[in-house]
C-alpha cells in the first residue's frame, strides 16, 4: 500500500473444503485397468489436494526438486493446475523460499502459484438484508460488470480469495443471479468516487458470520512482532508463540524519473488502529506504467497499524514470502491474515466494515516492527 503521510481524519475518510484424496485400489477387471492412467492405481499416485493459479508469465514443472533436474512442462499466467503434497527442500528454489508443490508430472516452485482450495457449489442468495453480506471469490478469477448482465461493460477482475461487501442482488435476462459489490476506493484529487461492480453469484461464496468470530478474546496479553531482517511475523500470547509465518514487507522502487522511492515498513511500536475485511489498494498515480504500479481490489483481512495506511493483509498476487516487495504493508498468506484479523484487538463484528481500535484505552494489539 502507498506510504503517504496523511492526517488521521483524512485516513479515516480515505477508508470511507480441501478435497481429501486417497490412492485408488487397483481395478479388478482388465478393462477397468486399461481405462485408468497408471498413476491412479500406482502406490506413488499423485493425489490432488488443491488447485493452483499461475501468477507469473510462465512457470516450469520440474522432474525433481533437487538439481540437476529437467523441465517437463510449462504453464502460463492464469492457468490452473492441480497441486498435491508440498515439500520444503533447503538449498532449492530461491534463497528465501524453498517450498515446492507436487503436480502431475513433477514439481513446481511455490513462489508464483496461488494455492486454491476446492469448494462446493455455493448457495445462491436472492435477498441482501439490511446490512448486506460479505463474499469471497472461490474461482481462479471472474470478470465484474457495470451492470448485472453479461452484455454490460467489464470492470475489474476479482481474484480467488478476495473479499467484498454485497449491497444488492439482481437477476439477469437469462435468470442468472448477480451481486452488487461496493468498492470504497476514492481519490479526491483524481476525481475518483466510490463505485459498484457486479459479480456472478456462482463465482463466490457467502462468508458465514461465524468466520468473523473473535479468536480467544479472553486472552488480553497478545502482541505481534515483525522482524524485517528475517522477514518473519510472530504472534504471541504472553511468551507463547501461537503463529509464525514468513512475510513480505516494504521495499524501494525506481520512479519514472530515475529516483528511488523508499516504501520500507516503518519500524517501532505500533497498535492495531483499524480493521477492514476488504480494501481496494492502489499505487500513487505517478507510478502508473512502472513496475511499482498496482491496482488491487478486494485485498482481504486488513489490520492497519499506522495512520499512513500500513497494514497486515492477505496477498493474492504472489506466494513468495520471505523477501521485501511491498509498498510498506506486511504481506501474508490470506488465511494468516484472516487469523490475525480475528485474533487481534479490537474485535471486528460481521456487520462492521470499518473497526477502529481505542489505542488510549488499550483496546488494540501491540504490533512491534524491528
Amino acid at each position: 500500500m502507498p506510504k503517504r503521510t496523511v492526517s488521521r481524519r483524512n485516513f479515516i475518510k480515505l477508508a470511507g473444503a480441501a478435497l481429501a484424496g486417497a490412492t485408488l485400489r487397483p481395478p479388478t477387471s482388465a478393462l477397468a485397468q486399461a481405462a485408468l492412467p497408471p498413476e491412479d492405481y500406482n502406490a506413488n499416485a499423485f493425489v490432488p489436494l488443491r488447485r493452483g493459479r499461475v501468477l507469473a508469465p510462465s512457470v516450469s514443472v520440474w522432474d525433481h526438486i533437487e538439481t540437476p533436474h529437467d523441465a517437463v512442462k510449462r504453464f502460463v499466467r492464469d492457468e490452473v493446475i492441480l497441486l498435491g503434497e508440498e515439500r520444503s527442500v533447503p538449498g532449492t528454489g530461491n534463497p528465501h523460499n524453498d517450498l515446492w508443490y507436487r503436480t502431475r508430472g513433477g514439481w513446481v516452485h511455490s513462489a508464483w502459484i496461488q494455492p486454491m482450495e476446492f469448494h462446493d457449489r455455493p448457495a445462491i442468495y436472492r435477498e441482501v438484508g439490511p446490512n448486506g453480506f460479505w463474499i469471497e471469490v472461490i474461482v481462479p478469477k471472474t470478470v465484474t460488470r457495470e451492470a448485472p448482465s453479461l452484455a454490460a461493460e467489464t470492470k475489474y477482475e476479482y481474484i480467488y480469495g478476495t473479499v467484498y461487501l454485497v449491497t444488492e442482488v439482481a437477476v439477469d435476462e437469462r435468470g442468472g443471479v448477480w451481486y452488487d459489490t461496493h468498492d470504497e476506493y476514492y481519490d479526491k484529487e483524481l476525481g475518483i468516487e466510490p463505485t459498484h461492480h457486479w459479480v456472478r453469484a456462482h463465482d463466490v461464496r457467502r462468508i458465514h458470520e461465524s468466520e468473523f468470530a473473535a479468536i480467544r478474546p479472553e486472552v488480553h496479553d497478545k502482541r505481534i512482532r515483525v522482524d524485517l531482517d528475517a522477514q518473519i511475523l510472530t504472534c504471541f500470547e504472553g511468551n507463547a508463540v501461537v503463529l509464525q509465518t514468513k512475510v513480505a514487507t516494504g521495499a524501494s522502487f525506481k520512479q519514472p524519473d530515475g529516483s528511488i522511492a523508499d516504501y520500507g515498513t516503518p519500524q517501532g511500536d505500533h497498535r492495531s488502529i483499524l480493521k477492514m475485511p476488504s480494501r481496494h489498494m492502489r499505487a500513487p498515480e505517478a507510478e502508473r506504467n512502472t513496475d511499482a504500479w498496482f491496482d488491487l481490489p478486494g485485498v482481504p483481512w486488513n489490520t492497519f497499524f499506522t495512520l499512513d495506511g500500513i497494514a497486515i493483509h492477505g496477498t493474492y498476487w504472489h506466494n513468495d514470502f520471505g523477501v521485501v516487495r511491498s509498498h510498506g504493508c506486511v504481506n501474508v498468506p490470506i488465511q494468516v491474515a484472516k487469523f490475525i484479523y480475528c485474533w487481534t484487538f479490537p474485535t471486528a463484528p460481521y456487520t462492521d466494515a470499518f473497526v477502529r481500535g481505542d489505542v488510549r484505552g488499550m483496546n488494540s494489539t501491540q504490533i512491534e516492527v524491528v
